[in-house]
């Protein structure tokens, strides 16, 4: 007959999933950086496109919505940049909690 292999102890299954979490930390981190980049150049564009409206509408005022959009760009570009720093502060603080 064949042996079964003894059960893993608390803390070789601690182990197991500190390596986990660090890898599951860093996927999270990179997603969510690469979204951000992608908003942050979506914001910086905002600007452009009062132009374009203003040459397609001479002499008309803007939508209020275009107005809101386009005054707001600075403050969407800053949530742009500071969405990516979120995850640092819940992901990189949490404590690292063991089995054993």
């Amino acid at each position: 007959m064949t042996e079964a292999s003894p059960e893993p102890t608390l803390q070789e299954l601690s182990a197991r999933l500190d390596g986990l979490y660090v890898v599951l930390k860093w996927v999270l981190l990179g997603q969510i950086v690469c979204v951000s980049i992608f908003n942050i150049w979506l914001a910086s564009e905002i600007g452009t496109f009062e132009q374009i409206f203003r040459d397609g509408l001479p002499g008309k005022v803007l939508p209020w919505l275009t107005r809101i959009v386009v005054s707001g760009s600075t403050v969407l570009l800053a949530l742009s940049v500071a969405w990516p720093l979120l995850p640092r502060l819940f992901v990189f603080s949490a404590k690292n909690h063991h089995l054993a």
